[in-house]
């Protein structure tokens, strides 16, 4: 079979499962990330609690993430569906709990915790695993499209939920959040994945996947360079990209954008986040993926730029900006882990590297909340991102490039 034949065979094989973790992945938790600044206004006005405050309820959100290595090695063990079914389900009765919340904020801090724990269980740690089980030759790309469900979702959620609760209130925007996860991603999940391919019917072995338990154990990917070269750089633009996600919206209004109009840069900021996963993904098999991997963290350091334009029009350019590293993260973490590390305990080792880069996302949700307390304005959060971002590109670039085996690292860029 010529490798023309092999890629198509590799495609033909695995399009439902590059479909059904779309959906599935689209309406799980990470959904919520990235249109949860629409919430702040809401809660702002019902329980008069300041903006720091709302920051603290989405850091213990990621808090609650940390239990990214557990989950990891829950895959790892028990299997892919199992774990996302469980964690799925539990995100539909939290959206119902919080539309009904009527309690003080220790109690929405409480309930968050729970939510980064269910939101790592049907978000990328999980879904990514069946595309690198099923895709060899062009696992960038299928990482790419997979992901694909969270940036169109992201995209159409905003203005519709910004409707929804401006006529029926925030307790509504939790309730459609909660139909799409129950509705459609969880259907698509059980029927179109599945976890590991059939059996190779060819002794072709361009055809067949590559294998899935070969790579390092968890305590031998914590001992090279790579591995914390990778966490510490996701640790960096996780606190500069989801601190400013968190209070995007507010922070469009600040640059002069009505609440509409913010509501509509959300959306221009999910079109980012497809063109940096199908940008990302397709370029991740064809370049040195670490100097692609620095591109695409820089490009929302301009974004930060451009918010101190004073031109209300360049705040939708750097939502956008921000938006195409936001969607590249997760197609650059799982090409890595994949490819440097293995699959025989790829949840494992994922889940590690997410545990250090949530407490750049916790710390980053913190303090942009409490600088706007602090100063009234954004300005010095806006330029702490921008310099967290060149220090994420940096440390992409130190990781060095895959070797041609999974396992080893060869040096350099």
């Amino acid at each position: 079979m010529s490798p023309a034949q092999a890629s198509s065979a590799e495609w033909r094989r695995g399009w439902p499962i590059v479909i059904g973790v779309a959906l599935g992945a689209g309406t799980g938790g990470g959904l919520f990330f990235y249109i949860s600044s629409l919430f702040v206004s809401g809660l702002q006005a019902e329980f008069g609690w300041s903006r720091g405050d709302i920051a603290g309820v989405f850091a213990i959100a990621g808090l609650g993430a940390l239990a990214s290595p557990l989950i990891g090695w829950l895959v790892d063990r028990i299997g892919f569906k199992p774990v996302a079914t469980a964690c799925t389900i539990g995100l539909v009765a939290l959206y119902l709990t919080f539309a009904t919340f009527d309690g003080p904020l220790l109690g929405f801090l409480a309930l968050s915790a729970f939510y980064g724990l269910f939101a790592v269980g049907s978000g990328a740690l999980v879904y990514t695993r069946p595309i690198n089980a099923w895709f060899d030759r062009h696992r960038g790309l299928a990482l790419g499209i997979s992901t694909l469900g969270v940036s169109v979702f992201a995209i159409v959620s905003p203005p519709l939920l910004q409707a929804v609760m401006a006529e029926h209130g925030w307790r509504a925007g939790y309730l459609a959040l909660a139909a799409l996860a129950l509705g459609i991603g969880l259907p698509a999940m059980l029927l179109l994945v599945r976890p590991t391919p059939p059996a190779a019917k060819t002794v072709d072995a361009a055809e067949a996947p590559a294998p899935a338990l070969q790579g390092m154990s968890v305590s031998e990917a914590m001992r090279t360079g790579p591995f914390w070269m990778m966490a510490l750089a996701l640790a960096a633009i996780n606190a500069a990209g989801t601190g400013l996600l968190s209070q995007l919206a507010p922070l469009l209004e600040e640059r002069g954008l009505t609440a509409a109009s913010a509501a509509q840069a959300l959306s221009l900021y999910a079109g980012g986040l497809i063109v940096g996963r199908l940008g990302c993904g397709a370029l991740l098999d064809r370049l040195p993926a670490a100097r692609v991997a620095a591109a695409f963290t820089l490009a929302p350091a301009l974004g930060c730029a451009l918010l101190f334009s004073g031109m209300p029009g360049l705040a939708f350019a750097a939502a956008a900006l921000i938006g195409i590293q936001q969607g590249a993260e997760t197609d650059v973490l799982a090409w890595f882990v994949s490819r440097v590390f293995g699959m025989r305990c790829y949840g494992a080792i994922f889940g590690a590297v997410l545990t250090i880069g949530y407490t750049g996302t916790i710390v980053g949700i913190l303090l942009i909340g409490r600088s706007y307390d602090w100063t009234g304005d954004y300005d010095m959060a806006v330029i702490a991102a921008g310099a967290a971002f060149v220090l994420g590109a940096l440390g992409f670039l130190l990781i060095g490039r895959p070797a041609h085996h999974v396992g080893e690292v060869a040096a350099g860029p």
